[in-house]
């Protein structure tokens, strides 16, 4: 299992990409403002193909 998180954007909104392993497809969870670029370094870094997203839970910044 992958899990690869980060902070996002002025407010520190958590994101974290899903996949059973590098070079899988994975889930992208609570893309926040500004998680773009954090998005596509760590889709990059494992070889990564986004499936879906998700979002847990709203906040004004949970914008996909």
């Amino acid at each position: 299992m992958l899990i690869a998180g980060f902070p996002a954007g002025a407010w520190g909104t958590n994101c974290y990409l899903v996949a059973p392993a590098a070079g899988e497809e994975c889930v992208i969870i609570d893309p926040g403002h500004q998680a773009a670029q954090g998005v596509e370094e760590a889709l990059k870094k494992h070889r990564l193909k986004p499936v879906a997203v998700v979002l847990t839970h709203g906040h004004i910044d949970h914008v996909a």
